[in-house]
């Protein structure tokens, strides 16, 4: 296997992480199918590079020092990534397609997981597919941690441009679209009959899979205790029980106008006219390691086709520069007129 660092190949680091996790030299050297001596002598070498001890010896066995807690903690991640990569290009080489773990935020989730799967599946056959469903930052947190090899979720807290300068997280923008409100037409607050403030909504309790900070901070800063918990009142993912509740009840739903597309045309459920900006951006969040996948490579590939096949506004946010050229207004198909 190929050095990481210096000498410090993997084999050393395993057996630093295994030394660690058993406590013994001796109970290690077994686990590792070596014996006792050997053992020594190669974290002697490693140490002598390193000008450091790695472990405290003593009669009750041997106990890790801070550097050896750090290449454990840092190398478990390591090792990990390399037995990985390793199925991978074997499945690759016997013409297999490999695996991908992807990640979904409700949004995107609930726009393109199901033709996006479809896609997958048919164009490799043999690939082993998992999918995670999860709120953006949490992702996020999984494709840190190497346990999402991709992620489609919403960015509008921005926090994710930090985590791309300090993690080498990276972005690729696949639409842009607006968070609306919709309620039954028989609820009290259509009967306005006007354009609506987003705070005279907060009479009522909302229901979504959540609103970003960004779309957050469009409602007034100073809200009352009933306010607040109106605004979290009903925190859904499963976007059918956010229509139930819409038709049942005085609850507010938001999202995508392509999720109560339907009920709309057919008079169960109106869109609020609200000044309200709401603008939600969807992308496909990869760490250094996955990004050159062919696999995740294409499957980024077709949710932009997905996405624009959809008529959303794929047009990339100016920190992005231009993707691709061509009209750079689409006008959504669920583009539909506001109540009043």
């Amino acid at each position: 296997m190929g050095r990481i660092v210096g000498a410090m190949d993997i084999q050393k680091i395993r057996q630093v992480i295994e030394i660690s996790r058993l406590g013994s030299f001796t109970r290690a050297a077994k686990h590792l199918g070596t014996s006792q001596p050997a053992l020594s002598r190669s974290i002697a070498r490693l140490e002598d590079m390193l000008g450091a001890p790695l472990f405290e010896r003593s009669g009750e066995g041997a106990r890790p020092t801070p550097l050896a807690q750090y290449i454990v903690s840092r190398g478990d991640l390591a090792i990990r990534g390399i037995a990985a990569l390793e199925q991978e290009a074997r499945m690759l080489a016997k013409g297999s397609a490999g695996r991908l773990v992807l990640g979904v935020g409700p949004f995107v989730g609930e726009l393109l997981l199901a033709p996006l799967s479809e896609r997958l599946m048919r164009e490799f056959p043999a690939l082993s597919l998992r999918i995670v469903t999860h709120y953006g930052q949490d992702l996020i947190a999984l494709l840190n941690e190497r346990k999402v090899d991709l992620a489609l979720a919403a960015s509008g807290d921005r926090a994710n441009n930090d985590a791309e300068e300090t993690t080498g997280i990276r972005a690729v923008h696949l639409f842009k679209s607006h968070i609306h409100f919709f309620a039954r037409p028989d609820h009290p607050i259509v009967a306005h009959g006007r354009r609506l403030d987003p705070v005279e909504l907060l009479d009522y309790p909302f229901a979504g899979a959540g609103l970003t900070k960004q779309q957050r901070d469009e409602f007034p800063a100073e809200l009352t205790k009933a306010q607040r918990h109106n605004l979290n009142a009903a925190m859904i993912q499963d976007n059918d029980v956010v229509r139930h509740l819409v038709l049942t009840t005085d609850t507010i739903g938001y999202g995508l106008s392509q999720f109560f597309l339907n009920d709309i045309r057919e008079g169960r459920i109106v869109r609020l006219n609200v000044g309200y900006e709401g603008l939600h951006y969807c992308e496909a969040f990869t760490n250094p390691e996955s990004r050159h996948s062919p696999i995740v490579e294409r499957c980024i590939a077709i949710a932009i086709e997905l996405a624009e096949n959809m008529n959303m506004d794929c047009t990339p946010p100016p920190r992005y520069g231009r993707r691709a050229q061509g009209n750079d207004q689409l006008r959504c198909k669920a583009d539909i007129p506001d109540v009043t």
